[in-house]
């Protein structure tokens, strides 16, 4: 298709998603560059200053290099505390996203027994205590910024637990790379402790074709032996790694046969956080011990195809009211979650 010159367009515009779905890896590429002008563009009329590049520099290099960026420790004990007290009190969904659940309303304690997955409303980890604060942490924003090239939306916000299980759950739990947007990035925060069980992987540069690129150069094809004795022929086309969510999920001995050196671990205790370009190759490991409770802020362009998809809306300005400082750039930056007026 011809990528659309995007300065016609609003930047929330409906017919965005479109394109968007229809485009493969490269012209989403191509097209986040001009799209992240139009987003400036739209941000200075509405008087929204750009962002300040440098309270965050050292992520955004981190992460344009490597995929991912480690943050530190990012709230307190305290504040962790205050968090699962809010989230004890509301109801837990089977998914790993509430619009992907049964909608029955059910108890962490249930589904630890029967489910991969437990997670809450939208609406509730909007209003929880800390983590709207934290997605607007002026260093996250400078680096996300910097990383997308404009200023960011803020579209989605999601707490789920992970429960020890015998086997994978498809997909999350095996490597596979997320198409929210022209170009987003993510800041996962753990609300349990997960140095070892249960951790992130990242397959280092991932997010980058010419890197994998130099990577696979002359290597040819690749012959796995898969565990049920199956030899499979791998093709190492980028192609094929890059339009969708890569090879498929259930492919695990072939990534780590690809990439297996490339794969890092990113642990943390509670409150530690990361960000992440989950159009890199990513999986959540399945705790085998203790449940995993970790948080995500999403960080795009526009209100994306994922937005559309996981039925996602603003909450009332009035429920986190007095939380955000009353001026344009929190209400752009915000918009797709908390209401602007």
């Amino acid at each position: 298709m011809d990528v659309v010159n995007p300065s016609s367009l609003a930047i929330d515009a409906d017919e965005l998603v479109v394109i968007q779905l229809r485009m493969n890896y490269r012209q989403r590429k191509a097209f986040a560059v001009d799209f992240a002008d139009r987003v400036n563009k739209t941000a200075d009329i509405l008087g929204v200053p750009g962002i300040d590049p440098t309270l965050g520099a050292d992520l955004a290099t981190e992460l344009n290099d490597v995929g991912y960026a480690r943050a530190g420790s990012l709230l307190s004990a305290g504040q962790i505390g205050d968090i699962l007290g809010h989230f004890a009190d509301r109801p837990c969904f089977d998914a790993h996203v509430a619009a992907q659940s049964d909608g029955r309303p059910s108890t962490v304690e249930d589904l630890a027994t029967r489910a991969h997955f437990g997670c809450y409303r939208p609406e509730d980890v909007v209003i929880a205590p800390h983590i709207l604060e934290l997605a607007n942490d002026p260093r996250i924003l400078s680096a996300v910024g910097s990383y997308l090239g404009c200023v960011p939306s803020l579209y989605s916000m999601n707490a789920w637990w992970s429960f020890p299980r015998d086997n994978l759950a498809r997909l999350t739990q095996t490597f596979h790379r997320d198409e929210d947007d022209f170009k987003n990035c993510v800041l996962f925060l753990y609300l349990t402790n997960t140095q070892d069980d249960g951790r992130h992987e990242y397959i280092r540069h991932s997010h980058r074709p010419e890197e994998l690129a130099r990577h696979m150069r002359g290597r040819g094809d690749l012959t796995v032996e898969m565990p049920n004795g199956e030899t499979l022929s791998v093709s190492r086309g980028l192609d094929e790694l890059f339009d969708g969510n890569g090879y498929g999920p259930g492919r695990e001995d072939v990534y780590r046969a690809l990439f297996g050196h490339l794969i890092d671990p990113i642990g943390g205790k509670a409150g530690d956080a990361f960000l992440t370009d989950p159009d890199g190759l990513h999986r959540a490991s399945h705790p085998t011990k203790q449940p995993r409770l970790i948080v995500w802020l999403r960080y795009g362009m526009h209100r994306n195809c994922a937005y559309a998809r996981d039925l996602l809306q603003p909450v009332p300005r009035s429920a986190v009211a007095g939380r955000l400082p009353e001026t344009p750039a929190t209400r752009f930056v915000n918009r797709l979650v908390v209401s602007p007026n």
